[in-house]
């Protein structure tokens, strides 16, 4: 098979010289007539060509939009949920030091019952 640039080139010369001979009014044959066609389905080709690639760039460009939406809308759901995770964090660091003081307060609350205990000890013995 021929090249594009090769066939090319050579549709070209040979449109020029039949155009040539159009413009003095020469009679043409029928691969003369033929070379016209082919030129003529040249430049129909490459128009359609155009075109389609157009159509290409459109419809990607609108394929992209709801997927750039949604990468927009993803991010958008990440960021809120880093936001709770970061106060889920900071409530649990909340839970671990008031179980802390919990615990502190039960250790009181056991030092005081023992006081308690051995004053009552203390004084059932005194009776």
């Amino acid at each position: 098979m021929l090249e594009n640039g090769i066939f090319g080139q050579w549709l070209d010369t040979e449109a020029q010289r039949v155009l040539g001979k159009l413009h003095s009014e020469q009679p043409l044959t029928l691969d003369d007539k033929l070379i016209i066609i082919l030129k003529g389905q040249e430049n129909h080709f490459r128009h359609l060509d155009i075109e389609v690639r157009q159509e290409m760039i459109v419809t990607r460009d609108d394929m992209d939009r709801p997927f750039n939406r949604t990468d927009e809308y993803t991010k958008r759901i990440n960021k809120y949920t880093e936001r709770i995770d970061e106060h889920i964090e900071r409530l649990d660091k909340d839970i671990e030091r008031k179980d802390k003081q919990f615990e502190q307060m039960d250790k009181r609350f056991e030092a005081t019952i023992n006081e308690i205990r051995q004053l009552y000890q203390s004084s059932r013995s005194l009776k």
